[in-house]
């Protein structure tokens, strides 16, 4: 949980240092784009990505979840707007991470909690 902690607060270099070098990041199912972001390369390349259409994002964490073994749930907001309409964005991102020798080797985005906790099999 501590990493997944850290890759939230973290800025720069020291958000890729978290991340196993050949991560795989999967954004929710109705993004626009949802082929599989690899590498770090691949990550900033996503990153762009989302930049490009909702500007300078934030997003908010606000629970992470022990799934047990080597998975994570992070629940949070991402705030933004819209590059080309300037329309204002906000709306929940939970992302299912998994994690091997203290590195995240895989993230992959859902559209709600629900969904995110069946994925990674916690029950509530």
């Amino acid at each position: 949980m501590e990493i997944v902690r850290r890759l939230y607060e973290s800025k720069g270099s020291e958000f890729y240092e978290l991340l196993d070098p050949h991560v795989v990041f999967i954004n929710y199912a109705s993004a626009p784009e949802t082929r599989p972001y690899v590498g770090h390369d691949g990550v900033r390349e996503w990153a762009a990505g989302f930049r490009a259409t909702f500007g300078d994002y934030e997003v908010h964490v606000t629970e992470i979840i022990d799934a047990g073994g080597d998975r994570v749930v992070a629940v949070g907001r991402v705030t933004g707007a819209g590059t080309a309409s300037g329309v204002p964005i906000e709306r929940e991102v939970t992302t299912v991470y998994m994690l091997l020798n203290g590195k995240i080797v895989k993230g992959q985005g859902f559209e709600t909690r629900a969904e995110a906790l069946e994925a990674a099999g916690v029950k509530e």
